[in-house]
């Protein structure tokens, strides 16, 4: 017969069990320790066929080996759905106790047109993280997202150059790169993100923030600031954590709490997509380690270039030195996505060289990050410290050669130029053509490709890399006789890397002229009825013995600036010697006028129109008042270049005008701002001040005269004061609760307002009175009360006290300040309630109403009997006066009820305006 066995027997057995199993996933979860980690992805890059749907994937983990237990082997999560399970490829100690574990997944998407969360979680992260609550309870989980269109084609995530592990110390600045690049030359951002945990199950994984997660700059941690020079930040400040959302950076001013930190940081990935703008692609989850340690080490320092801009084809040798005020031993690293083909090598002990022959396959519309790192070795004990800098490189394309502009028949322009896949780069996906009129001396810096809108030029056409010439005609219009034209070209790249070249030198040409052009056209009377402009005119430049004469010009008139006015013939003549008109009766005070020369010439008895000059204005000036100043703008459009050189300011002085100034203007606009410092003589309030201005103008053509001078219309304007007086300082005597729960009081109520004037020569001492503003209650605007050129205010005949206020300067100009400081006025919110009344007729406490209740604006008041029952419920005004009744109107049973008062008083903010009082009272008749 077998014998059972006993309790504590089983008691026995249980355990074992337990420790059995326990020390069975003991390894697994020994094994791990992850303390850092991110995953990258590729599409197929295959040369034939790649398949769309077909991704690689790298996880690289970093983890604590020295339980000695490996973790051969690692599963990925797709965000399909489904998951693989493989070997890792690599294990390689980077630390004593830090190895880094490669493992490689391929997967085969099912549908395109959508993004995946590819996910990675593993239980236990590192023991003794001490900004996440126990830690080692909870998992390691990263996300790499990735978007599958196709139209969009081969596409890579960021990658990470620099190990996510790096040491810090105590009191000093900590600085880290990812030296994350994108071998699309994508777009990259940075963020911080809170590191994640599995709350789901092992086989689908739901991300959570890890528990009680802290920043490193949480305060709990301690610490302050301590100077930094690259950012300026002073010290004996909370301590701060900074990720720089375009470089990566991250800097930590300055780890206090000694031990180890997690981050997180995101890294997105943006691609520019013709007609959709920069879209995002997808994002890699970095999860990484800081390790603080206290140390008398002091971390070394990096000398890096400035960040630069190259022409492909140049070869970059730089050195980049480091120093250490321990004089520690220096070990110099460079990380980038260039490395190799370019390459870093430390020739001496505190310096290396860095070498990189560039290409035109290299040209990017993105820079290059090369992330330097110096590492000091102090020796025994001492913790190792490193400093990191990043360099930027753009690479740019080289300029197009050889452009050339020559004038053809029927007003066109023929441009031609060396092939840019020749002399240039032969993956150049189109060559660019811009225009302006006149030279706009651009010359770009090495940094500065395409053309930029500042210059003026305008877009005309693009043609193909191969394509070495562009006729312009101004889209089969033809352009305008006489005129200027400049053209600059430059070469744009394909994606994705895409990026510019460095814009061609410029060239111009002049479209020949047949008739006439316009070279004056100058106010010489401004009036509202009989204002007078003088017009004049080149004879005809052309060859005319193809065209018959008798020959004839007719000026056209059309009013404002700008073209495309309707025309009005003023004038003809068929002498050609006749080159001068002059334009009476206008209103040259209020109005501008352009003009045009049309040209005509005899065919078979018959005047025909040769040719239209360009349109020609006159000179419109303004001038406006602005302080003790006067701001003059004018505004012309005109066919000669008033750019090269300045225009003449004059100022009516002594009943004459006198030149006071002189200016660069635009190609359509110039403007002066007179100061009143000719002859140190300031400009004065209330005085009248006229000027005009004479714009100097020039042609290209030798057959036209080099220098074209022209007057606006004179214009007169008065020197207004515009300038705001500073805002008074302004105090209100508040109410006295105390002194007036004592006695009897109620409306009206006043308010008595005082303030003092502001001072000091930025204020000036122009105050000729004060406007009062008054808010009734909170979110209402301030109303208009009163003027007054007192100091003092007394705001009477008001139902309740409250309220806000506000005052404003006025000085004899009439500009007004802004509000002063607001002060408020609030009612007392007290409240006496009495215990008994007697209703029965003898007009002594026949009411239940409050002593004072002026600052009441309303009540609703409940009475319950002893035993809890509602007798009476109603809102009534400020006094209440419950006669002792029902509901119902009955009267109730002598004896004590409980009230509940909720007051709405008369405050100034309605939501504290609201108190609930609760008591007793008995009736006695």
């Amino acid at each position: 017969m077998r014998r059972k066995p006993t309790v504590w027997q089983k008691c026995f057995f249980s355990l074992l069990v337990v420790w059995g199993i326990y020390f069975l996933v003991l390894p697994k979860a020994l094994a791990t320790h992850i303390r850092a980690g991110e995953i990258t992805a590729k599409s197929d890059t295959a040369v034939n066929n790649p398949n769309p749907l077909k991704y690689y994937f790298k996880l690289v983990t970093y983890v604590d080996p020295r339980p000695g237990i490996p973790d051969d082997q690692a599963t990925l999560f797709f965000g399909d759905g489904t998951s693989q399970t493989v070997g890792k490829f690599s294990d390689v100690p980077i630390a004593p106790d830090i190895n880094r574990r490669v493992f490689y997944f391929e997967h085969i998407y099912s549908a395109a047109g959508r993004s995946y969360d590819v996910v990675y979680n593993e239980e236990n992260r590192n023991s003794s993280i001490i900004n996440i609550a126990s830690s080692s309870t909870n998992s390691f989980y990263i996300r790499t997202r990735v978007s599958i269109f196709p139209q969009i084609g081969i596409n890579r995530s960021p990658q990470f150059s620099v190990p996510p592990i790096d040491w810090a110390a105590q009191g000093q600045i900590f600085v880290h790169f990812p030296g994350a690049y994108d071998l699309d030359q994508d777009s990259l951002s940075y963020r911080l993100v809170v590191p994640q945990r599995n709350s789901g199950l092992s086989t689908a994984p739901v991300a959570a923030d890890v528990f009680s997660y802290r920043y490193p700059n949480d305060p709990s941690f301690g610490g302050n600031t301590v100077t930094d020079p690259v950012t300026g930040v002073t010290p004996g400040q909370p301590v701060r954590f900074d990720l720089n959302a375009h470089t990566g950076e991250i800097r930590w001013n300055a780890p206090n709490m000694i031990g180890e930190y997690n981050i997180a940081l995101v890294v997105e990935e943006w691609k520019v997509v013709p007609g959709r703008g920069a879209i995002k692609l997808g994002e890699v989850t970095r999860d990484m380690q800081i390790r603080v340690r206290g140390t008398v080490n002091q971390r070394p320092i990096l000398q890096v270039p400035n960040d630069t801009c190259v022409v492909a084809g140049t070869l970059i040798r730089s050195v980049v030195k480091a120093t250490d005020s321990n004089g520690d031993p220096l070990t110099l690293n460079a990380y980038s996505g260039i490395l190799p083909p370019a390459t870093f090598v430390q020739t001496a002990p505190t310096s290396g060289t860095f070498q990189w022959q560039t290409r035109c396959a290299d040209i990017s519309e993105q820079p290059y990050q090369v992330v330097f790192k110096v590492t000091d070795n102090p020796g025994q004990g001492e913790t190792p410290l490193v400093d990191l800098k990043a360099w930027n490189i753009t690479v740019v394309g080289p300029a197009p050669t050889g452009l050339t502009a020559t004038p053809q028949p029927n007003r066109q322009i023929l441009l031609t130029w060396n092939q840019y896949t020749v002399a240039g780069c032969a993956n150049a996906e189109k060559i660019l053509i811009y225009r302006r009129e006149n030279l706009a001396n651009f010359v770009p810096t090495t940094c500065q490709t395409g053309v930029p809108a500042s210059t003026g030029y305008q877009k005309i056409g693009e043609v193909g890399p191969n394509i070495t010439s562009f006729t312009d005609n101004n889209n089969g219009q033809g352009l305008r006789p006489g005129a200027n034209y400049c053209y600059l070209i430059y070469a744009q790249f394909p994606a994705p890397k895409r990026g510019e070249s460095l814009a061609s030198l410029e060239v111009c040409a002049e479209v020949p002229i047949l008739g006439t052009a316009l070279t004056n056209v100058t106010v010489t009377e401004t009036s509202l009825t009989n204002g007078k402009i003088q017009v004049r005119w080149s004879k005809p430049l052309g060859d005319l013995s193809q065209f018959t004469g008798p020959y004839q010009y007719r000026l056209q008139r059309a009013i404002g600036v700008t073209d495309g006015q309707i025309y009005k013939q003023i004038f003809s003549s068929a002498n050609l010697d006749d080159t001068a008109f002059v334009d009476q009766g206008l209103n040259t005070q209020d109005s501008a006028y352009h003009y045009r020369l049309d040209f005509y010439y005899t065919n078979n008895g018959v005047l025909e129109l040769l040719e239209s000059s360009q349109p020609a204005s006159s000179v419109r000036l303004t001038a406006e008042s602005v302080g003790e100043t006067m701001q003059l703008n004018w505004t012309y459009q005109v066919p000669w270049n008033n750019e090269p050189r300045k225009h003449l300011i004059y100022r009516e002085i002594n009943q004459a005008f006198v030149l006071i100034d002189s200016v660069q203007a635009g190609p359509f606009s110039g403007s002066y701002t007179d100061r009143g410092t000719f002859n140190n003589e300031p400009l004065r309030f209330g005085r009248t001040y006229c000027y005009y201005v004479q714009t100097v103008g020039q042609f290209v053509n030798p057959k036209l005269p080099p220098v074209v001078r022209n007057n606006s219309e004179r214009f007169c304007a008065v020197v207004r004061d515009t300038t705001a007086p500073c805002p008074p300082t302004l105090s209100l005597a508040l109410l006295n609760c105390d002194s007036l729960q004592q006695v009897p009081f109620g409306p009206p109520f006043s308010n008595k307002l005082r303030w003092q004037p502001a001072t000091g020569n930025e204020c000036g001492n122009d105050v000729k009175e004060f406007k009062i503003y008054y808010q009734a209650r909170e979110g209402e605007s301030f109303e208009y009360v009163a003027t007054t050129p007192a100091t003092s205010f007394l705001h009477q005949n008001l139902p309740v006290p409250s309220g806000c206020y506000a005052v404003t300067a006025v000085d004899s100009s009439g500009n007004e300040s802004r509000y002063s400081n607001i002060v408020c006025q609030d009612v007392c919110y007290f409240l006496e309630l009495p215990n008994i009344i007697t209703p029965n007729g003898d007009r002594a406490n026949d009411t239940f109403r409050p002593r004072q209740s002026a600052f009441i604006r309303s009540v609703r008041y409940q009475v319950y009997n002893r035993w809890g029952v509602k007798v009476f419920d109603k809102t009534t005004g400020p006094t209440i006066d419950w006669d002792g009744t029902a509901d119902d109107g009955n009267r109730l049973a002598d004896g004590i009820y409980y009230y509940l008062a909720e007051i709405e008083f008369a405050g100034r903010d309605p939501k504290a305006s609201r108190r609930t009082f609760k008591g007793w009272v008995e009736i006695v008749r």
